[in-house]
């Protein structure tokens, strides 16, 4: 495989049976197979990876959209950033399954109030709602990921210039 960019926690390479041109595979460096293997800052930085490769190809290869798919069941947790366009003939479609309203309910009630923190920064959010340390390991090597952080524009470089 094509190696497009990799730093200390996160690479992303070109896809050998790439489902459409412009897929990219973006896997952690050390070896995890669910997100729950990763810290909180390794789970941040993966999908900043992501989301960058994401942009990347909406520049680099004019795509029309982007859909990135999470999967846990390879051998290594692995993002799918597969470039979309109109007529692509890919079809990510499934059967959607019947939830009982009381099912429904429960979810709504978890997570609606959590929605007030979409698009606001940390400072915006008040502290009784910021996640609290030990909700999730948090043994990320924190210097590298802020170096790796700064070397971002070497990976918007390196998917520019990929075919």
């Amino acid at each position: 495989m094509t190696v497009l960019y990799e730093d200390k926690v996160a690479r992303a390479l070109l896809a050998e049976n790439a489902a459409a041109h412009g897929h990219v595979l973006v896997q952690p460096v050390k070896e995890a197979r669910k997100l729950s293997d990763l810290s909180k800052d390794e789970s941040e930085h993966f999908f900043l990876v992501a989301s960058y490769t994401a942009a990347i190809l909406f520049q680099g290869l004019q795509a029309e959209g982007t859909n990135i798919i999470i999967n846990e069941e390879e051998e290594q947790l692995t993002a799918h950033v597969i470039a979309r366009k109109s007529d692509d003939g890919l079809d990510f479609q499934w059967d959607p399954q019947e939830i009982e309203e009381g099912v429904m309910t429960e979810v709504q009630d978890r997570i609606k109030d959590k929605t007030f923190m979409l698009g606001k920064t940390s400072e915006e959010i008040p502290k009784d709602d910021k996640p609290q340390d030990g909700d999730r390991p948090d043994d990320a090597p924190k210097d590298e990921i802020k170096q790796a952080e700064e070397e971002e524009n070497y990976l918007i470089k390196q998917l520019i210039r990929t075919p």
